[in-house]
């Protein structure tokens, strides 16, 4: 908004310097962006917010330099001589033009004048050299005054030859659809028009796009003695699309976006009309017409005096809100003592509406450097949220243990429940028509198949063929139509192993796994881990066990209570792609929270040494190592000074009967306070070994 200080000082009586009504401007949110010397004034650019309309004004703009000033705000004059035409109470307004608003959601006030025998020709000097500072080319004494007030007022006003309008009669409506309907603007290309424009048309045709272009059929010209002068109120969305469509973009129509005075309209119909009368003679006719002469009346907002001490920090005397909002336009009653009901006026009704506005109001003229500063930071310690807590500490265990994290689509293709299904889930909540992709419509179910995306693109895209990556996210488990679904926090973890240079797997991906899930539990300091067979006779149409290899699944459970699933891969549709097959598992780490930790146990390092005995057993290939354990733990046979089982070898061949296998482990024995002798170990070793022969229905290699 380019705004001429001269000009300005017309509204308020200021005594100031132009960087001192610069800085007015920015303390009150309009800085000023640049300063240029027009034909000896002082022309501001003026940075004005959208929601600001009313600013887009001389006058805006002096009235808000006069609240922050205190300097005395005064409106421009009106010198209006109505007259009736020969007095002749069929020669007034109403006689002579008939208005029809067909659409008042778009357009809901239109005002017309009639001001009859002007003289169309130059503008006097003074008018010129107003527009001449605002980079306006003065074109006639009529254009030039409604370009004078659309930049007073902020209200863009037409002038149309009332002679050129069919029948006198102006019809507001929306294009017509089909019929060919055509309309030439005064500039820019002509455009198609669509029925979502609304126009300003006659008895006949479009005579202007509304709140866009005038029409180059009813322009104002030297011949013109009669005018029919228009000032509207337009819907700023209409405007806006219809000027986006057509690329035509005027003054007018940025005023119209961003809204003008639905009650003041009226005032600039009236001052526009005098000046007319004033620079290009005429006479004005008695009364207008106007298709909403009693627009809405002023909406009431209550203040609160403490709600403004809260808000600010600070407290303003009574008397200096008073005097701000008053001088901002707003009317005040007083209700009580710290309590007011404030009116706001109707060029302010787009963005003050609630009592916060009216206390940034206050704010924003009295001054924000009045605001105290605060020296400490306002910052709190967060409560510690235990779902973030495990998922940090997933996130350690498992990048430490080699396994990169990933993050994957929470938005899955419809079907995806078809490939893994471990949460036993009815069909997955699908988005419909809100989806953003219609391919990915549907809420996962699992981690598992984004897992096996990631692994699909590592290997295509960047040749890498084993990968070992996790990820802890949510999935969302429906329950009911009624009902919010089950948001559950899950980590899924995908390993293909290690593989020599001959292409055999030297470490199995489902060993690793294990250890990583172990591990994390371990962190956790939860009981042990145990992977085992299902203990009821496995159904293999379960969906938890869908898209694993049949008979490489086991359950994962801790405390007893089974908290997920995992085995080899046997989806088809992705063994098709892969060139290794991977390890998967899945398991609840909201169940995982549930369970009572044990607290950590410092101990001091040990002072003795272990000592070692490493068995071998042959058993069935269906003895699991988990079920060893189990024999260990929950048989109660695990000697007291037992510290450590480990794994060291399974061995298959011919020393060894078919449906057998032979697993080599090692029994670590320590005591705190001695080091053990050989019978001592002996003592407690050699009974451990033949439970586990019994229990296991197993012999021992070498013995």
């Amino acid at each position: 908004m380019l705004l001429p200080l001269r000009w300005l000082k017309d509204y308020v009586k200021i005594d100031a310097t132009p960087e001192q009504i610069a800085e007015i401007l920015a303390n009150v949110g309009f800085p000023v962006e640049d300063t240029e010397q027009v034909d000896g004034d002082v022309v501001l650019d003026v940075e004005i917010t959208s929601n600001r309309g009313d600013c887009q004004s001389v006058v805006g703009l002096a009235r808000e330099i006069a609240a922050r000033s205190g300097a005395e705000f005064s409106l421009p004059t009106i010198a209006l001589n109505e007259s009736e035409i020969e007095n002749e109470s069929s020669e007034r307004v109403e006689s002579l033009t008939r208005l029809d608003v067909q659409d008042t959601a778009r357009c809901p006030r239109y005002i017309a004048r009639l001001i009859r025998g002007v003289t169309v020709g130059p503008s006097p000097a003074w008018l010129q050299k107003r527009l001449a500072t605002l980079g306006l080319a003065p074109r006639n004494n009529i254009v030039d005054v409604t370009n004078y007030v659309l930049f007073e007022l902020g209200q863009p006003l037409h002038a149309f030859d009332h002679d050129k309008l069919a029948e006198g009669r102006i019809v507001v409506r929306r294009a017509r659809d089909g019929d060919g309907e055509s309309f030439t603007p005064l500039y820019g290309d002509t455009p198609v028009l669509t029925p979502e424009d609304l126009v300003i048309a006659d008895a006949e045709k479009p005579v202007a796009l509304a709140g866009v272009v005038g029409g180059a059929g009813s322009e104002v010209g030297r011949s013109t003695t009669n005018i029919l002068l228009e000032a509207a109120v337009f819907d700023p969305v209409g405007v806006r699309r219809t000027s986006r469509r057509t690329g035509i973009a005027t003054d007018s129509s940025f005023r119209f976006e961003r809204g003008v005075d639905p009650v003041r309209v009226d005032f600039a119909s009236r001052r526009a009309a005098a000046l007319i009368a004033e620079v290009a003679g005429g006479s004005v006719c008695a009364g207008a017409v106007d298709s909403n002469p009693d627009p809405t009346a002023a909406p009431a907002v209550s203040l609160r005096r403490e709600r403004v001490l809260k808000i600010l920090g600070y407290s303003i005397p009574d008397g200096e809100i008073t005097r701000i909002l008053t001088a901002l336009g707003f009317a005040l009653e007083n209700q009580r003592d710290g309590l007011w009901t404030v009116f706001v006026p109707s060029w302010r009704l787009r963005d003050v509406t609630r009592e916060i506005d009216l206390i940034e109001e206050v704010a924003r003229i009295h001054g924000y450097e009045h605001c105290p500063a605060r020296t400490g930071m306002m910052a709190r310690v967060p409560k510690r949220n235990p779902r973030e807590d495990i998922k940090r500490t997933v996130r350690d265990v498992l990048t430490a243990g080699g396994y990169d994290e990933v993050i994957t689509d929470s938005l899955v293709p419809r079907g995806s429940e078809r490939r893994f299904n471990p949460w036993q889930a009815a069909a997955p909540l699908d988005l419909g028509q809100t989806a953003m992709r219609s391919d990915h419509a549907a809420l996962r179910v699992s981690l598992l198949p984004g897992l096996l995306e990631v692994k699909l693109r590592n290997q295509n895209e960047a040749g890498r063929e084993s990968i070992r990556i996790f990820q802890s996210g949510v999935v969302y488990l429906a329950r009911g139509e009624t009902e919010l679904p089950d948001e559950r926090l899950v980590l899924s973890l995908l390993d293909d192993g290690d593989y020599a240079a001959d292409g055999t797997c030297a470490v199995p991906g489902y060993r690793r796994i294990k250890g990583a899930i172990e591990a994390v539990i371990q962190r956790l300091n939860l009981p042990p881990v145990r992977l085992r067979a299902p203990t009821a006779p496995r159904d293999e149409d379960d969906p938890r066990f869908r898209g694993f290899l049949p008979g490489s699944c086991l359950d994962i459970v801790v405390a007893d209570r089974t908290i997920g699933v995992a085995g080899d891969l046997g989806q088809a549709e992705f063994l098709a792609e892969l060139q290794t097959v991977p390890a998967l598992a899945e398991l609840d780490l909201a169940a995982l929270l549930m369970l009572e930790a044990k607290p950590p146990v410092f101990a001091p390092l040990p002072r003795f040494p272990a000592v070692a005995r490493d068995v071998a057993l042959v058993m069935d290939e269906a003895v699991t190592w988990a079920n060893i354990i189990d024999a260990i733990d929950i048989d109660n046979a695990r000697p007291e000074l037992l510290e450590d089982v480990a794994l060291i070898d399974i061995y298959r061949g011919k020393q060894i009967e078919t449906g057998k296998k032979s697993l080599a482990f090692r029994l670590v024995y320590r005591a705190p306070d001695r080091t053990l002798t050989d019978g001592e170990v002996a003592g407690f070793h050699e009974p451990l070994v033949e439970h586990l022969r019994a229990v296991l229905d197993a012999t021992q290699r070498g013995g």
